[in-house]
This record gives structure tokens, C-alpha cells and sequence, in this order.
């Protein structure tokens, strides 16, 4: 459940002139359009040919030169689930093998129709396809079977994201499909049973991994012998809802970015055998419920960050280099709507040394300029492309006549002759909203004060941070919001609930 985190920030980017500008304290970001006429492009990927990868949602793969615009072609799948709504030809997943100039691999995801399933003949199902690049005919050819049959019901909430590994292992996203929450879809399923999420059983609602050809890693968490390719030989993690991003950062420390119901939407990080909590715990563990079915289940991990309202996290990249020396060491977050429009601009989450907690969060696009982003890739020079999601939107609405791909590049400020990059301060409220009591966390703050007021100003308590947390306790019953200083300074509110 909701869960707040408040972050001091710095240099947030702001619009300079026009909207296709925007300023930081080391320099200026620039935003350039490279193709236009685009229509439902799913995923974006970086190759070593410097060349930009791309799904579209009908079942085609492309390949687009970011110098020229040049875009072609390289497959159209012959059997992608007929129809013309946004679930129905859904391509999603791009994945290039990790030694691509060697082993040519491109790995696709897309959904089919099978044979009928539950009372309801749903007959969509989703599988991972391999494709080999001929690079002189500039073709995908030698299509091979990784996995099929993975049933996705109604084909809303499937997840969807393909990485690839060093180690040579593909990892896929696979959504709820909107179980439990629609029992209805879900005849299958008996009410009194495990959450599919949750059963390792079945595929719903996890994270999966497998080896190039198809066979099942012997060192994931759930397999045993002789390792048939079952859910639960294929399980790396449960628990999701629909998880939409998926990335390795520093020592292949391995994020997700998942879409919450309507709170916590959600950053994390993926370990073998973790149950993230859906549909039993919302975000953190911070209702009573939640509580107790965390301390339960040993194996449940918390996100590192979470968002109420909801911003809609698609997919998300991880930023190395020190060319945008704000964006360094951090993950970026697309985002399509979410709640109240909270979304519809890039998040970028600054990771402490060890990439376990988010330090800092920038709003890219605050604006909203280029409306809701699905997707992004980085180039080997540091650059950052994000494509747009606008064409067809949920019940085939439209937000624009096409959708583009937009390039990110960087021009050093000469007048600053060093940047501040000393770690921000997190500050975390909980649980918010609250009835008696709230919890404040902050890292490297002892000895600060912290003050509660109400919304005139009027102090109400004060206490000094120790061990870097405090805990107080207040019959506040009649104020609706609470204001809390910290050394006079403002960092957040907390919402009393009756």
C-alpha cells in the first residue's frame, strides 16, 4: 500500500525557450525528433551495429538508422492473434543475444491463437520466438520455438518485457492477466485457492527464465528433475502484476518496473526465488494484512520506490555513464499516464553506491511534452532515444495521428566548472495516510529536529532524529493533514484517515 517517499531534489530539468529544450545544472538537454509515421512501436533496442531494434505491435520487427531515418523492415510474423483492439496483435519483447556479432540471435515475443481454453474459449496464448539475423539481406530468418502455450486469457496485463543475460539466459515478464481481480475471466481458477500470481503453477504473474534453446536452467529457484519445461521448472520470481520494465544495472544487479493497481506503482530488484506480494501486498508492507503476510513469508521483498498516483512505468534503462553526469548511475523510467496524468515524462532514479535505494528522482518532461513514453534505449555514446505511445490508447482512442522516436543529446554547460554530486537525502513517511501514528526514516540525519504542525503553522509535537528514525504517536483525530518540518525546513505531509 501507499508508501511516501520524499526526496530533496536538485537541478530538477525545467523547459528552456521551447519545449524541445531543457536545462540542467551541468548543461542542456536537447530533443530531436528521428522518425515520425510510426505506428505502435513497443519496444527499443540499442544494437552493436549502432543501429535502433524495434517492435511494432502488429507483429513486425524493424531496424531503424538513427542518423538517417532510415527504416526497414525485417519480418512480419504470419501467425500473430488476428483481430484489430490493442490486445489482440500484440508484439512486445526485443532481446539481441549478448554476443549478437558473432551469434546473430534476435529474440521476439508475440501473442497467438491456440487451441480454446476455460469455459469462455479464450484461445490467446503468448510465446518467445528466436530469429537469426541475415545481415546481407537484411532479413530475420530461421525462426525456432524457445517457449509457447503460456495462456494470457483476455491478452490485457501480460507483461511482455525479454532481457537477455551474459550468462546466456533470457528472462520474460508474464502479467496476472487480470487474476484475481476478474475472477471472471478466470473460470480455471477456484476462489478459494492460491492467487495465480502467487502458485507456482501457474504462469501468471511471474518472472520466468530460460535458456537459449528453449531447456530449463537447472539453478532456477523452483526446478527439479528431469526439468520438463513446466511453470514452475521456469519460475525466477512471483508475485507481479504486470511488469513492464526489466534491466541489470551495476554487478547485474537485476530491476523491475510494474504497474500497481490504482497506488503503488512500483521499482524493485529481482533476486531468484522472491515473492513480490501481488495480490496480497500493495507496494510496501505497511497495513496490518500486509504486515502480517510479510512477516510470514520471509521470501516477500519490498520495492525500493513506489508511486501513489500511479505514473504508469513501461519499460526502463539503466544510465552508466557520466556524460549527463545527473542521470549517472540511475535508472530511467518511461512512463505512459497513470493516475490523475502523473505520468507521460521520464523518471530518473538516482541509485546509491551499492544500487539497493533510490537517492534521488528527477521529472524529465514535466511538461509533458511528447505525452505518454513507452520506451527507451541508450546508445554506447550516452545518448537516450524514447519512442512515443500515442496512436492508440485503450478502447483504439487517439492522442495523436502517429507515434515517433525521439533522440536525447547532451551539450556540456562551459560556465560550470564542477557539479555537486553529493547523495541527496531520502526521506521516507509511513505509513501515509495514517490514523495514529507515523513512522519517519531518514538516512544520515541524526540530530536533526522534526517538528509536526497543523495547517496553520501551529506546532503540535517535536523530537530529535536518533539512529536515523523516529516514531511518534499522536490522537489527531480531528486534523484531515499534518504538515512535518525538519529543522524549519518543509519535506512532507501526512493524510489522517478517520
Amino acid at each position: 500500500m501507499l508508501k511516501t517517499v520524499l526526496i530533496i531534489f536538485f537541478s530538477l530539468p525545467i523547459p528552456l525557450l521551447a519545449q524541445n529544450t531543457y536545462s540542467l545544472k551541468s548543461g542542456t538537454l536537447k530533443v530531436t525528433e528521428v522518425k515520425n509515421n510510426l505506428t505502435i512501436p513497443w519496444e527499443i533496442v540499442w544494437g552493436p551495429d549502432q543501429h535502433i531494434w524495434l517492435t511494432h505491435n502488429q507483429g513486425t520487427i524493424s531496424r531503424l538508422n538513427p542518423k538517417t531515418g532510415e527504416l526497414i523492415n525485417l519480418i512480419k510474423v504470419s501467425d500473430i492473434y488476428p483481430g484489430n483492439s490493442l490486445t489482440d496483435t500484440r508484439m512486445m519483447g526485443l532481446a539481441l543475444h549478448p554476443d549478437f556479432e558473432n551469434k546473430p540471435f534476435v529474440f521476439t515475443n508475440y501473442t497467438y491463437k491456440g487451441d480454446s481454453y476455460t469455459d469462455l474459449n479464450w484461445d490467446k496464448y503468448l510465446k518467445i520466438v528466436r530469429y537469426e539475423y541475415n545481415s546481407e539481406e537484411n532479413k530475420l530468418e530461421n525462426p525456432f520455438v524457445v517457449i509457447e502455450n503460456i495462456p494470457v486469457y483476455d491478452g490485457w496485463q501480460i507483461g511482455g518485457k525479454l532481457l537477455t543475460s551474459i550468462d546466456n539466459k533470457l528472462y520474460m515478464t508474464i502479467g496476472d492477466a487480470k487474476q484475481p481481480k476478474h475472477p471472471e475471466y478466470h473460470p480455471d481458477w477456484d476462489a478459494s485457492s492460491t492467487p495465480k500470481p502467487l502458485d507456482l503453477n501457474w504462469y501468471n504473474g511471474k518472472i520466468i527464465r530460460i535458456n537459449f534453446d528453449g531447456s530449463v536452467p537447472e539453478d532456477n529457484p523452483f526446478a527439479e528433475a528431469p526439468y520438463g519445461k513446466t511453470a514452475k521448472n521456469l519460475i525466477w520470481s512471483i508475485g507481479h502484476r504486470n511488469t513492464q520494465g526489466l534491466v541489470f544495472g551495476e554487478n547485474q544487479m537485476l530491476y523491475y518496473s510494474e504497474h500497481g493497481p490504482a497506488n503503488d506503482d512500483e521499482v524493485g530488484i529481482i533476486s531468484s526465488g522472491s515473492n513480490y506480494g501481488w495480490p496480497t501486498v500493495e507496494g510496501y508492507c505497511n497495513t496490518e494484512e500486509e504486515i502480517e503476510y510479510c512477516n510470514e513469508h520471509t521470501e516477500h521483498k519490498e520495492p525500493i520506490y513506489a508511486w501513489t498516483p500511479t505514473i504508469a512505468p513501461s519499460n526502463m534503462e539503466y544510465y552508466p555513464y557520466s556524460k549527463i553526469p545527473e542521470f549517472e548511475n540511475s535508472l530511467l523510467v518511461a512512463t505512459l499516464t497513470g493516475n490523475e496524468r502523473s505520468g507521460e515524462d521520464i523518471r530518473v532514479l538516482s541509485l546509491n553506491e551499492t544500487g539497493d535505494k533510490i537517492i534521488n528522482e528527477y521529472i524529465l518532461f514535466e511538461d509533458q511534452a511528447y505525452l505518454r513514453i513507452r520506451d527507451l534505449c541508450i546508445s554506447d555514446s550516452g545518448d537516450i532515444y524514447f519512442t512515443s505511445s500515442n496512436l492508440i490508447l485503450n478502447s483504439n482512442m487517439s492522442l495523436a495521428d502517429d507515434d515517433k522516436i525521439f533522440k536525447i543529446s547532451y551539450t556540456e554547460n562551459t560556465s560550470v566548472t564542477g557539479i555537486n554530486k553529493k547523495s541527496q537525502i531520502p526521506i521516507v513517511l509511513y505509513p501515509n495516510p495514517s490514523k495514529d501514528y507515523i513512522n519517519i526514516d531518514c538516512e544520515n540525519c541524526n540530530g536533526k529536529f522534526i517538528t509536526i504542525k497543523d495547517i496553520l503553522g501551529q506546532s503540535l509535537q517535536s523530537s530529535t532524529l536518533t539512529d536515523s528514525k523516529i516514531r511518534f504517536n499522536f490522537p489527531y483525530e480531528k486534523y484531515n493533514l499534518l504538515l512535518i518540518y525538519m529543522d524549519e525546513a518543509f519535506i512532507g505531509k501526512v493524510i489522517i484517515k478517520p
